[in-house]
């Protein structure tokens, strides 16, 4: 025979077991009270962005390079953008289909030579340039950051090799260099 204790154990046991599970599969803790308040104006969220502008070289003298020797000038990069970013070069490149053997030499026996300006102008490669390149394997890294906003000078050479061949001799080669910015 159930006794009203029995049957009162056993409502007990049960509304404590389906306690338990809800808590174990719930999880965490529950308090007696709680409330929500939104957060006034809400809340608004803007990616950030990554822009160049890059200014031509200036005072590049190409009627100074020969042999053995480099010719300089300077340029600025500014990141137009909210995020600093990594300057590199993404392409070195020159119009080479159908070009003349003259142009060809020239292209072939310059390299091209980039790193920040110090305050100290642009004056010889350093011996250490940011960055160095050939028309043959033109991008890599610069190892320059420029912060959102802000600007960095920079300087460009262009050195002809000792051993340039004659047929350069008073060539000439329209180069197109683009840099890139990479977030870092």
């Amino acid at each position: 025979m159930t006794t009203a204790r029995s049957r009162l154990r056993s409502t007990t046991c049960a509304v404590a077991a389906a306690v338990g599970v809800a808590v174990a599969v719930g999880g965490g803790t529950y308090a007696g009270w709680n409330d929500r308040e939104a957060l006034a104006g809400g809340v608004v969220v803007t990616a950030g962005t990554a822009g160049l502008s890059v200014t031509a070289p200036t005072g590049l003298d190409a009627g100074r390079l020969y042999p053995g020797r480099s010719v300089s000038a300077g340029f600025s990069v500014h990141n137009t953008g909210t995020v600093p970013l990594d300057l590199r070069v993404a392409a070195l490149s020159w119009p080479s289909a159908g070009a003349p053997a003259d142009r060809t030499a020239l292209a072939g026996a310059s390299t091209v030579h980039l790193w920040p300006d110090t305050g100290e102008g642009c004056g010889p490669v350093p011996a250490t340039p940011a960055w160095t390149g050939t028309f043959a394997a033109p991008a890599g890294d610069l190892g320059v950051s420029v912060a959102g906003g802000a600007g960095q000078a920079m300087c460009l050479a262009v050195a002809l090799a000792a051993d340039a061949p004659d047929v350069a001799q008073g060539a000439t080669v329209d180069v197109s260099l683009t840099l890139g910015g990479v977030q870092p």
